[in-house]
């Protein structure tokens, strides 16, 4: 029987993970998730309306994104996980995340990131505000469908030709 093998250079993690590898990148994707965070939670409280959403912003914010931060990363390990196990296969001999059939491979974990977001929202983010159960739910699917990582779904072949632009290679 052949033995079953895997190299690892035939795998690129999605674009979440890189920023494990640099600390510069942190402090930008914090900043992004956190005004993006802030920007659909404040849209969305004024879209339901008459709700003080200045101290709902104040008490849930920090608990938002970081819940956003551990879904996205779960997100990130299931992705690295169905890379190295399930569809190690498919990789092998190719590119993965270059080519535009790479969102298919990308749903899974952009799911995983949107459900984990809704479910830690809803329970934790909101509990201290004094909101009913519906707009806490209302508030966190917000955030789930808006801030889930869609950018997992852009082959890195596009983010290798932006990163280009500004000197990286």
């Amino acid at each position: 029987m052949k033995a079953h093998t895997v190299k690892a250079y035939n795998l690129i993690f999605p674009v979440y993970m890189i920023m494990l590898l640099s600390p510069v990148l942190w402090v930008f994707m914090i900043i992004g998730n956190f005004l993006v965070d802030s920007l659909v939670l404040l849209a969305t409280i004024a879209i339901l309306g008459s709700i003080n959403s200045l101290r709902i912003w104040k008490s849930s914010i920090f608990r938002i994104v970081c819940f956003g931060f551990l879904s996205d990363l779960a997100g990130s390990l299931l992705n690295a996980i169905l890379a190295f196990t399930v569809l190690s296969d498919f990789y092998v001999g190719m590119t993965p995340y270059s080519w535009p059939g790479c969102a298919l491979l990308a749903l899974p974990a952009i799911l995983t990131a949107a459900i984990l977001i809704y479910i830690l929202n809803s329970r934790f983010a909101f509990r201290k505000t004094g909101l009913s159960l519906t707009i806490r739910r209302k508030l966190a699917l917000s955030l789930a469908v808006l801030t889930a990582p869609w950018v997992m779904m852009i082959p890195l072949d596009a983010w290798n030709a932006f990163f280009q632009l500004f000197g990286f290679r």
